[in-house]
C-alpha cells in the first residue's frame, strides 16, 4: 500500500479526488473501525470498508466510500470534527486488473482512448464505454499493467480543461463493473456487510 500512496501522491489532480481517504494520527479512541464508522454519523451509509492498517511503521485507517463526493464530505467532517488528525485522498488499498476511467463522455475519441490505453499492456475484451455514466471501464491480462497505465493516463488531458480519472475497481467489486456500475451501483444493490467487519446495525 505504501507504493500505492507514493504513485498517488505524485500524481496531478487537476480538482479530481477520488472515493478513498487515509487518517493517520490516530487518538487511542479512533483506533478501530467501529469507532470511526459512529464518528461519522452523517456519512455512515457511505462507508464502504474501514480497514486499519500500518503505513510507514504508524497507525492508520484506509476508508472506501461509496463516491468522490461522499469522501470529500468526510474528508471536511474529519477536518472540522478532528483538526488533529491527518485526513488525505489516497488510492485503493489493492491494485487490481480493473481500471474505471471516468471523465469520459461522447466527444472523448474512444477509439484513440482504446488503443493508447492498449499501448500499456494487453486488454482482455477492449474498452468498455458506459455513456449515461460517462465512464469506462478496461480490463488488464496483468496487474502490473494495469498499475502501469494508471499511473501514466490519470490526469491526461481528453479533452480542452477535461482531465482522464483512473481508478482501480477493488476485486470485490469486479463483478459490478461487468455490468457497468462497480463501486459506482445503487447502495443497496450491493452485498457487503458493516465496513469494519461485523453485522450493519440498521
Amino acid at each position: 500500500f505504501e507504493e500505492q500512496l507514493q504513485d498517488f501522491m505524485k500524481m496531478p489532480r487537476r480538482g479530481m479526488y477520488n472515493r478513498y481517504l487515509v487518517l493517520g494520527k490516530l487518538p487511542p479512541e479512533l483506533r478501530t473501525g467501529e469507532a470511526i464508522w459512529r464518528m461519522m454519523t452523517p456519512v455512515q451509509r457511505d462507508i464502504i470498508q474501514i480497514e486499519m492498517i500500518t503505513c510507514f511503521n504508524k497507525p492508520v485507517a484506509h476508508i472506501a466510500l461509496r463516491s468522490a463526493t461522499a469522501a470529500a464530505a468526510m474528508h471536511r467532517l474529519c477536518e472540522q470534527m478532528h483538526p488533529n488528525l491527518t485526513v488525505a485522498f489516497a488510492p485503493p488499498r489493492k491494485a487490481s486488473s480493473t481500471l474505471w476511467l471516468g471523465n469520459i463522455d461522447d466527444f472523448v475519441p474512444r477509439k484513440e482512448l482504446e488503443s493508447l490505453l492498449g499501448e500499456y499492456g494487453r486488454l482482455v475484451n477492449g474498452m468498455r464505454y458506459l455513456p449515461a455514466r460517462t465512464c469506462a471501464f478496461a480490463v488488464y491480462s496483468d496487474i502490473a499493467d494495469a498499475v502501469f497505465a494508471r499511473n501514466h493516463l490519470y490526469g491526461l488531458e481528453v479533452q480542452r480543461n477535461q482531465y482522464l480519472n483512473v481508478d482501480f475497481v477493488e476485486e470485490g467489486e469486479s463483478a459490478y463493473a461487468s455490468d457497468g456500475f462497480g463501486a459506482w451501483a445503487t447502495p443497496w444493490s450491493q452485498p457487503w456487510g458493516a465496513p469494519w467487519g461485523g453485522a450493519r446495525p440498521w
